[in-house]
């Protein structure tokens, strides 16, 4: 059975019902302008009253300089789209989207102009909350932080302008694992570690660590970071923060001489020795190709941070201990995991090798 189409009346009717839309029309040369009763009920304005008070005194005053120039833009045959407030005669603000369109006569002259008017203050209101909000946390983040960054679900890094100014790397520099370049090289190795560590484990992310600033100067800051999740529970993005914790004169903070040194190929050679390892085992033991080990070992070409841990951790849990001391790093043979008691240190002392 074929359906009558509602007609346009209808139409306007079920969309009126809502309460939130109205009609209106303006005679651009007579001035007269004639609503419909979705726009009564909009404006508050009796349904029998000539709705030029939507231009006229419902205006806010704040908004008031808005109506000349709708009005204007409406006789030179110009469209609008513009949002306003007005205050009903209850005495309450409303915000109103007005939209309208030109009809021309038969000599192309501005002749009427129709238009619809919105009542968008849930809307808006709830975007200015939400300004609000974020205005409040960047404030915030920013009177506390001396960096602020981010990265996607996988811990790759975007560009971040005040990471960018404080180390004078570009943003491509530094995205995906081009900032740590910005570390401090004693500390590169902890740095990423930690952080892989954080992104694997889903777990907030907290380390102490030098950066190597534009200025050429080395400060130390303290990073934050912690998942922000999808409502299905994956990871949408990190967040990030670093705050300035010591040194304020950026010079570089000494190391301590309990901090194991950066591997290089002398100590990883030494160490294979004192183990009787072969190049092979060294590499299946850190989960690395055997290519890998020969660069480190040759100090050619570059090695990935993740492959130097990979390497150093084998070593110290075959009993491998990587010290530095007077200015010298050196591996000597302790108990397992590279824990070195003082006894061991001197039995052992004629198995150590210098780098």
């Amino acid at each position: 059975m074929p359906t009558r189409r509602a007609s346009s009346y209808q139409l306007l009717k079920l969309l009126e019902a809502t309460g939130q839309i109205g009609v209106w029309s303006l005679d651009l040369r007579t001035g007269e302008m004639r609503g419909s009763a979705g726009l009564a009920h909009i404006t508050g304005l009796p349904p029998d009253e000539s709705p030029r008070g939507l231009l006229d005194s419902l205006l806010h005053p704040d908004d008031r300089e808005v109506h000349g120039e709708m009005f204007d833009m409406l006789c030179n045959g110009r469209a609008i789209d513009h949002t306003v407030r007005i205050v009903r005669p209850d005495r309450t603000v409303r915000w109103i989207a007005v939209k309208a369109q030109i009809a021309l006569d038969a000599d192309y002259r501005a002749t009427r102009a129709e238009g619809t008017a919105f009542d968008v203050t849930g809307p808006h209101e709830a975007r200015l909350l939400a300004e609000q909000s974020t205005a409040r946390y960047r404030g915030i983040v920013h009177a506390i932080a001396a960096v602020v960054w981010t990265t996607s679900p996988n811990g790759a890094v975007r560009p971040s302008p005040t990471w960018q100014a404080l180390t004078g790397q570009s943003g491509p520099e530094m995205q995906g694992d081009g900032w740590l370049a910005a570390v401090h090289a004693e500390d590169r190795v902890q740095v990423e570690a930690a952080w892989r560590a954080a992104v694997e484990r889903v777990m907030p992310y907290e380390v102490a660590h030098r950066v190597l600033c534009a200025d050429g100067k080395t400060g130390r800051f303290k990073s934050y970071a912690t998942p922000l999740h999808n409502p299905d529970g994956s990871v949408r993005e990190w967040i990030g923060i670093m705050q300035r914790i010591a040194d304020s004169q950026g010079l570089a903070l000494p190391r301590a001489a309990s901090s194991p040194p950066e591997l290089n190929g002398a100590l990883v050679r030494g160490a294979r020795a004192m183990l009787s390892w072969s190049a092979a085992d060294l590499a299946a033991a850190a989960g690395v190709s055997v290519a890998s080990v020969r660069r480190l070992e040759e100090d050619a070409g570059t090695v990935r941070l993740r492959t130097r841990e990979a390497i150093r951790q084998a070593l110290e849990a075959a009993g491998v201990a990587f010290v530095a001391t007077d200015g010298k790093a050196g591996a000597l043979i302790g108990s397992p995991m590279g824990s070195v008691g003082e006894s061991e240190v001197h039995s052992n002392h004629a198995k150590s090798t210098s780098a």
